[in-house]
């Protein structure tokens, strides 16, 4: 090949990568070239992140739970009535939210009913705490709590609550287990041994036939029994947005 086709073809290949795009980075670099590389970088990391948004699918996990946006539609310190009406076999201790109502000797036939405030604010829990205390021992059923809470005529809202195994129950005495601080975790659901009307309590009246007579265990089956034994329950609950009663605290906002 002549010098002077050997010269047309070099000029020839030199200018293919232009026509073809392959020097695009040359044509960004600036004097020094380092601040063309960081534009080129920023670049890609722009479009990375629009790319990100538009596979964007959030998950019910991901957002806050949809009752935060409800008010609570009452004052931290509101407050509602009601009656809860009880008797044990043989004596009892009877606690609403921390304070001692009632600690008198009373026989199982002799119930007795108390108006009591409530936490009506949906993030405040209330508690109801009874001591069963028996003190003798015979055949069949022959120890129990009964109970129900209803609410008051002024209210503003309706409610029934009976004993039954929603509610925890110990046999260990711990310190202020009646207290709306103290936790009931770790306790067992009661033990329902009968309904009201029952033998050989026969119907405890004013209180409903769904009420059950609750202790650790069957008193009815057990084959040892001890004369003078302590029983803890306790009834937590909340009142929901709406006035129901709830198992659980609510979201609302304040």
């Amino acid at each position: 090949m002549s010098n002077s086709l050997f010269a047309v073809a070099l000029l020839f290949l030199a200018a293919v990568p232009s026509a073809c795009g392959g020097t695009t980075t040359a044509s960004a670099e600036g004097p020094d070239g380092a601040a063309a590389d960081g534009a080129g970088a920023e670049s890609s990391v722009a479009d990375t992140r629009v790319d990100a948004a538009q596979f964007d699918t959030a998950t019910p996990s991901d957002t806050a739970p949809l009752d935060t946006t409800v008010p609570c539609g009452v004052a931290p310190s509101a407050v509602v009535h009601a009656t809860l009406r009880l008797t044990a076999d043989n004596e009892r201790k009877v606690y609403v939210n921390g304070t001692l109502l009632d600690g008198g000797a009373y026989g199982w036939g002799d119930a007795r009913s108390y108006d009591v405030t409530l936490f009506l604010h949906p993030k405040k829990v209330n508690v109801i705490g009874v001591e069963g205390i028996n003190t003798s021992s015979q055949g069949g059923h022959d120890r129990g709590i009964l109970a129900v809470l209803t609410s008051a005529a002024d209210a503003g809202t309706s409610f029934t609550l009976v004993s039954d195994a929603s509610w925890k129950i110990s046999p260990t005495l711990v310190t202020e287990w009646y207290a709306p601080t103290t936790s009931d975790a770790a306790w067992v659901a009661a033990f329902e041994q009968a309904p009201n009307g029952a033998s050989p309590w026969g119907t405890i009246a004013d209180i409903p036939g769904s009420a059950m007579w609750i202790w650790t265990y069957d008193s009815a089956k057990a084959t040892t029994k001890v004369d003078d034994e302590h029983v803890y329950a306790r009834r937590s609950f909340y009142f929901a947005v709406d006035g129901s009663l709830s198992e659980t605290p609510s979201t609302c906002a304040d």
